[in-house]
């Protein structure tokens, strides 16, 4: 059932001005809203079953235009950051942080705190490992080469 708001705007008296204009009444529902739902351009519908905000931006063709707004998380199929010189992405949590599937990261990239890696970690390019502190290689399980460092790159590799 689709939702009608009046398109007439609220306006109050105010004391530098004779009427104001007010925002529009947020709708408050627990379900997201449909094209049919019509309301003031800036009205605010959220709901409260998911935990989503949408914003009245347009009405084309009769239909409404409901722009769902970013909140603290969001889950996406792929997701890109590009951006200039600087930090283009920080990720604070403020705890865990799991990622999955295939990380690319190109350029300096700075890791705070511990990084748990779970399968192999596999460099395709040079790798090094610097440390002003004590660098520390352990291996819990109780096999044969539980701790390897090979070479394996041809006829003239060092080690």
């Amino acid at each position: 059932m689709a939702l009608n708001r009046r398109s007439r705007k609220n306006v109050v008296y105010g004391l530098d001005n004779s009427l104001q204009v007010m925002a529009p009444v947020p709708i408050v529902s627990v379900r997201d809203p449909l094209p049919q739902d019509t309301g003031v351009l800036g009205t605010i519908w959220t709901n409260t079953a998911t935990d989503a905000y949408f914003v009245l931006t347009s009405v084309a063709a009769g239909a409404s235009v409901w722009t769902a707004q970013a909140t603290g998380s969001s889950t996406v199929a792929s997701l890109t950051v590009t951006g200039g010189a600087g930090t283009v992405l920080t990720v604070n949590a403020g705890g865990n942080t799991s990622l999955g599937g295939t990380l690319a990261v190109a350029g300096a990239t700075v890791l705070t705190g511990a990084l748990t890696v779970n399968g192999n970690l596999i460099a395709n390019a040079d790798f090094d490992i610097t440390s002003a502190s004590a660098v520390s290689l352990t291996s819990t399980i109780n096999a044969p080469e539980a701790i390897l460092l090979s070479a394996n790159g041809g006829v003239n590799e060092t080690m």
